[in-house]
């Protein structure tokens, strides 16, 4: 499988990740719109994830319609992508912090997700500026990094669902 047939599927998981987020809504008390803070919060790492990373996962496709060299491609994809890492982990701390939730797994949660972050950054500024030649792989995985961030939510609100219901 090419690295463009990977990033089409992970295109088409962030999609469906977020089209999801309405089934999960439902569950547990959140279809009588009482939502706590805790779940309104997850559910906004799960939109804003998964969107981003649809737009990642198009990007690369995007720059060679405008027939930029596959280097450059994944060059301006990587700083794309290392950009929408912190931009999402500091817009996930600063609504965790403004609930402070004090449910060890929302927090656990968290760190998680700003893992997978972190290693995404860096496996794209290693891309740009290290040891890779602007491969494709590095920015892969990256997106598949983040695409992980959105399933953790996902799968959060999903238990916290059922659990709520039996």
């Amino acid at each position: 499988m090419s690295g463009d047939d990977v990033l089409l599927t992970i295109a088409e998981l962030s999609v469906a990740f977020a089209g999801f987020s309405g089934v999960v809504a439902v569950f547990g008390q959140r279809a009588a719109g009482r939502w706590s803070d805790e779940d309104f919060v997850r559910l906004l790492f799960l939109i804003s994830s998964s969107l981003v990373v649809v737009f990642l996962a198009l990007l690369p496709f995007f720059l060679r319609l405008l027939h930029c060299p596959d280097a450059v491609a994944w060059g301006i994809s990587s700083a794309f992508l290392a950009a929408s890492a912190v931009a999402l982990t500091v817009s996930a701390l600063r609504r965790v912090r403004a609930v402070h939730s004090k449910q060890p797994f929302f927090l656990g949660a968290t760190l998680v997700n700003s893992l997978l972050r972190a290693s995404a950054f860096i496996l794209q500024v290693l891309n740009i500026f290290g040891p890779f030649d602007l491969e494709a792989g590095p920015y892969v995985v990256g997106t598949g990094l983040l695409l992980l961030t959105a399933v953790l939510p996902f799968g959060t609100l999903l238990y916290r669902g059922i659990v709520r219901q039996s």
